[in-house]
């Protein structure tokens, strides 16, 4: 049930699919600034959102393991 309520917040709020559609293109900058205007963690609660900020960590991230 929570889980339903949560898809259809997410659904409901394009400010959480634009910054999940920014970090996707890996522009952290923008992101940054829509999160800014946000409550605090509200956008890096929505699970899309998360997995989008993970998948640009591991973007950047892996080249430094690499070496």
């Amino acid at each position: 049930m929570v889980c339903c309520f949560l898809m259809l917040q997410y659904a409901a709020n394009q400010k959480f699919g634009l910054c999940e559609a920014l970090l996707k293109v890996g522009d952290w900058n923008h992101a940054r600034q829509l999160t800014k205007r946000l409550p605090e963690h509200c956008v890096f609660e929505q699970p899309p959102v998360a997995r989008a900020l993970c998948q640009l960590l591991h973007a950047v991230m892996e080249p430094v393991y690499r070496k």
